[in-house]
């Protein structure tokens, strides 16, 4: 078990395991690259509280296409309580920029005042001058 931002995380111990995962999931680019805006879609809450469509290619579905609500939580820059969203601030930037989503990185991230306020708040400004970095 591990902590990322504050949230404890699960890692796979041996490293067997983890290479076996990445061989098997993450070997091709494309797949990598729509897993990162799978990722980003659940920390920007676009599908918070609203069916998501889907295709069945289950041999009984056999292509049927369907939505349904998947109960994603909503991911609020900063909570009720006021406390930021830490893991929101750190891993959206990340997941937009390796799922080649430049637009949505400008417009969520980088050129969003109450993003970088809340990033700069929460992490220091380096973070921000560190995700501006990244991007480039």
């Amino acid at each position: 078990e591990q902590g990322s931002e504050g949230v404890p995380t699960l890692r796979w111990y041996h490293r067997q395991f983890l290479e076996a995962a990445v061989d098997r999931f993450c070997s091709d680019a494309d797949t990598v690259e729509q897993m990162h805006q799978l990722m980003a879609e659940f920390f920007t809450g676009v599908w918070a509280a609203k069916p998501k469509p889907f295709v069945d290619l289950s041999a009984k579905g056999s292509g049927q296409e369907g939505s349904a609500l998947r109960y994603v939580p909503d991911q609020p820059t900063r909570f009720e309580g006021g406390e930021f969203n830490r893991r929101k601030l750190v891993e959206l930037p990340h997941h937009l920029l390796l799922a080649g989503d430049i637009d949505s990185l400008k417009s969520h991230c980088l050129a969003n005042f109450e993003f970088l306020h809340s990033l700069a708040k929460a992490k220091g400004v380096d973070a921000c001058i560190e995700a501006f970095r990244a991007a480039l």
